[in-house]
Order: C-alpha cells, then structure tokens, then sequence
C-alpha cells in the first residue's frame, strides 16, 4: 500500500512539471508573435489592412510599412499645363483642343465675349497656368501685335477663383482691356472665359492732342464743372469700332446734387470725345 501511494505522488509531480513546461513554450510562441508583428503607427489606416492567413497560427491581420504611408494626406500635384501652347486661331481649333459643350457668346461686332459650357482641365492651378493658357488664347479673343500682362488672382470662394489678364500694346495699357478666367477648385478647371480684350490690328500710337489740350478742351465743353483732373499723365489705347487709337483719359465731377461723375475719354489724334460713362449713380 506505501508503495502504491509513492508511486501516484511521483506521478503527480511529472504531470505538472509536464504541463508547466507546456505552458510556458506557448507564452514563448505568443511574445514572438508580438514581436514579429507590431502595432502600426499612429498615422496607420485600418481601412488599408489586409487579411493575411498564417497556416500554423490561424488568422491575423498584418499590414506592410508600405500600406502605413498611404494613410497620410497627399501633397496636390502640379501637372504641367504648358507642355503644348501652340495658339488656337479659331472656335473649331478651341473645340478639338479642349471637348466640351462650349458656347460662344459674341457682341454687336461679332467678338467673342464669353466662352462657357465645357472644361478646360488643371488650367487654373495658378497665375502661371493662367498665364500659359491665355497666351494660348490671344488670336482667338482680340485681333493685333498686342501684350498680355502676368494675372492677377481677384475673387475667391470656397468654390472657385477668378484671374484677371490685362492688356498693353506698345508699353501703353489698354483702356478697359482685360480677360478674366473662372477655375474650380476642386479640379482646377477653367469654367468660362469672359472677354473684353480689344482688336488693335489697325493702331496708330500717334499724338496730336497734348493732355493739357485735351484738358481745356473738356473745361471748355463743361464749364459748370467742379474739376476735370486727368486719370494718367501718359496715353492709354484706346479701341472701339474703327478707332484703334492713343487716348487721354480724365474724370469730370459735375455740380448737379449729389456730384455727378463721368469717367470722359479723349482722342489723342484728333482731340474729339470718344467715350464717356458715369462713375457713380445719381
């Protein structure tokens, strides 16, 4: 009977030593399963993770270090808006050139106005693509030898931008000269086009009217008025019709109550009065 009883405890004991023994080469698995496979980065996507089946230790998710950089926001990239600028002559030319549904909008002399209707893509992502696509566009949008200057950004919503493109010819800015370009913001695509850029194929940058004639010229024709005071001390182009011409440009504050103003332009060849219109309403 002793016997027996030795021999079950000796049992006993094997046993646990066995299945402690066990226990402890699993814990081992586990803290190098852990080891292998980290936690992802703070920046980590869950959404990215993929499902990788390990045949010896079930199912776990495991993510690349590669995976773990897709999380992070990407930085715009700029396409290269210029890398075919050849000019667009014509609406045909305009039409192959960007597809779209694009209506020509034109004035009582049959020039382009506004261009609407379809997409011209990535072509507003700055001053510089401005810059580039209006280049693009000037024998389409004003006839003549004429310069357009840098753009300029003007308006801006959450929804779009506007850039504005002045005019010059022969260092002389373009009176009431310009284009502006309407881009989306969440494409940077052109959206319409409204043009009062002017026809100077026929100008002549002669001068036989001073600014001081011109001034008492128009203090003659207004003798009422409070003050004719000159807008520049230099000529500016001038073209309306068959005028394409230097001109002197003035503002005249008339004595009616409240004070009348008129913005008064005056030929530079000829001193004759070309163009008026009111600054303010009555």
């Amino acid at each position: 009977m002793l016997r027996f009883i030795i021999f079950f405890a000796i049992c006993v004991v094997l046993f646990l030593f066995v299945m402690r023994a066990c226990y402890k080469d699993d814990l081992t698995h586990a803290e190098k399963a852990q080891i292998i496979a980290p936690e992802p980065p703070d920046s980590y996507d869950h959404s990215k993770s993929k499902e990788v089946k390990i045949p010896t230790h079930g199912t776990q998710k495991v993510t690349s270090a590669n995976s773990w950089n897709k999380s992070a926001p990407k930085a715009k990239q700029k396409q290269n808006v210029g890398s075919n600028t050849a000019a667009i002559n014509s609406e045909a030319e305009f039409v192959k050139k960007y597809p779209g549904d694009w209506n020509f909008l034109r004035g009582e002399n049959e020039e382009i106005r506004s261009v609407l209707g379809g997409l011209i893509p990535e072509a507003a992502q700055d001053e510089s693509s401005i810059n580039l696509l209006a280049q693009q566009l000037k024998p389409l949008l004003a006839k003549g030898d004429y310069e357009l200057q840098n753009s300029q950004r003007e308006n801006e919503t959450d929804l779009m931008m506007s850039y504005e493109v002045s005019q010059s010819v022969q260092g002389h800015p373009v009176y009431q000269g310009s284009a502006q370009f309407l881009g989306r913001k969440e494409d940077d695509a052109v959206y319409m086009i409204n043009n009062r850029l002017k026809d100077l194929d026929r100008f002549s940058n002669t001068i036989n009217v001073s600014l001081e004639k011109a001034r008492q010229s128009l203090e003659s024709q207004y003798p009422n008025a409070i003050s004719v005071t000159a807008k520049n001390e230099s000529p500016v182009a001038f073209s309306l019709g068959q005028r394409q011409e230097l001109a002197w440009v003035f503002l005249v504050v008339h004595t009616e109550q409240p004070p009348k103003k008129e913005e008064v332009v005056v030929s530079a060849n000829d001193g004759k009065t070309v163009h008026r219109e009111a600054r303010t309403k009555r």
